[in-house]
């Protein structure tokens, strides 16, 4: 699964869509895959960079269901039944308790306490 991301991340697209990239993994791996999908997408510092710090123009679209994998997210869209009933930041969507966001996911305060 690590080695299929890398092969995607590599392959330098435009728009890099990611279902559930760290399903069937134990938390170790979980982690590795989120710190892979973060590099995909943040622009490379001096010691990271390949190609003269230029950041990578590259969108990412990435599905998830684990509370922890919000974190990667500049903005979540969050669906229900096939429709948009919210978006915004982590941030935003966890300011009330009513957001659909917190009712699908109970656990999400606890995970970013």
């Amino acid at each position: 699964q690590r080695v299929a991301l890398a092969r995607a991340i590599l392959a330098n697209p435009a728009l890099l869509i990611l279902d559930e990239p760290a399903t069937s993994l134990d938390a170790q791996g979980q982690v590795a895959v989120d710190e892979m999908v973060r590099c995909a997408v943040e622009p490379p510092t001096v010691s990271n960079s390949q190609n003269g710090g230029v950041p990578p123009q590259r969108a990412l679209l990435l599905i998830v269901h684990r509370p922890a994998s919000l974190a990667l997210a500049d903005r979540i869209v969050v669906l229900k039944e096939g429709r948009i009933v919210e978006q915004g930041t982590l941030q935003e969507l966890t300011r009330t308790a009513d957001s659909e966001l917190l009712q699908l996911m109970p656990d999400l305060k606890q995970t970013f306490k």
